[in-house]
């Protein structure tokens, strides 16, 4: 049985990563962020999104990439995240791409520190991880994040 979805493909430094199309709301430029001083790297800080404090995430870190500062050239993804939105730092938007999830998508159980699950997908000679709103962050670091929006509200 097929079981196409749609899929947003980006860029981090070389790295694929990809989110199912449904949770995307919106790509921006990058814009003025109030920085978090999160030592882990993965919280960048907050922005004003339509009047809603929101979140910048780097997943950098999460893949060994050495840190990096937000640019004019680097483009935030606006993700639905249950209630709220998240924003994720990425350096290039690839675009849209249609998989069968029942062929050429895999699953990953505890792949590394701060991905307990992980879809991906292989070709090219590279690895796509996909992410869904469930498997953006662990539950220590969906803590975190509403400790930081918290204090700054």
């Amino acid at each position: 049985m097929v079981d196409n979805k749609q899929l947003l493909l980006f860029k981090i430094k070389d790295l694929s990563l990809a989110f199912p199309i449904e949770i995307v709301s919106k790509i921006i430029q990058s814009q003025e962020v109030s920085p978090s001083d999160d030592p882990t790297g993965l919280l960048k800080g907050v922005f004003n999104f339509h009047g809603v404090t929101t979140p910048l995430i780097s997943l950098r870190n999460r893949f060994g990439l050495p840190p990096a500062d937000i640019n004019v050239d680097n483009l935030f993804i606006i993700v639905k995240r249950g209630d709220n939105n998240i924003a994720v730092i990425a350096d290039e938007v690839i675009g849209l791409v249609t998989v069968d999830f029942s062929s050429d998508v895999k699953s990953a159980q505890e792949i590394t520190s701060g991905i307990s699950r992980v879809d991906f997908m292989s070709g090219n000679d590279s690895i796509c991880f996909i992410y869904n709103s469930d498997t953006l962050l662990t539950n220590a670091e969906s803590v975190q994040i509403n400790s930081f929006l918290s204090d700054v509200k």
